[in-house]
């Protein structure tokens, strides 16, 4: 949950499947991701842009809310779980995200099953990303 950038004074929600933004009043749904794979989580990266959490097909993507689709997936091997790092990412069940507020390019993203903190960094402009974390597997 987070306050909407698109909508000053809402906030966004998500109940694992669809976002919604609400002004304390009314509920809208923003998306309803479950024929796109999970919505476990997301974060605003931009005003329009958000990076989803898909833990069941183990990857994140990216979302336009003007053009209401994901974009692309943003990074790991949607479908294929396991654990790499580099532009071919693997992640096995991720869960939370957060936005680096000092350094905005980069994310903290946990990897359950992985028992990691993965660091996926992202260029909106160019839509590209790497993990660049050190995290150790338990």
């Amino acid at each position: 949950m987070e306050k909407d950038q698109l909508i000053p004074g809402n906030i966004l929600f998500s109940d694992h499947s669809s976002l919604y933004t609400t002004d304390g009043n009314n509920i809208t749904v923003v998306h309803d991701f479950s024929a796109d794979g999970s919505l476990y989580e997301f974060v605003q990266t931009a005003k329009f842009e958000l990076i989803t959490v898909d833990s069941y097909d183990s990857c994140l993507r990216l979302f336009n809310r003007l053009q209401d689709r994901i974009i692309n997936k943003f990074v790991g091997n949607c479908k294929k779980a396991g654990y790499r790092d580099g532009t071919e990412a693997l992640f096995n069940w991720p869960q939370s995200v957060i936005q680096d507020n000092q350094t905005p390019c980069l994310l903290y993203l946990t990897d359950f099953l992985n028992a990691a903190v993965r660091i996926p960094e992202h260029r909106m402009s160019q839509h590209w990303s790497r993990v660049i974390s050190n995290g150790t597997q338990v």
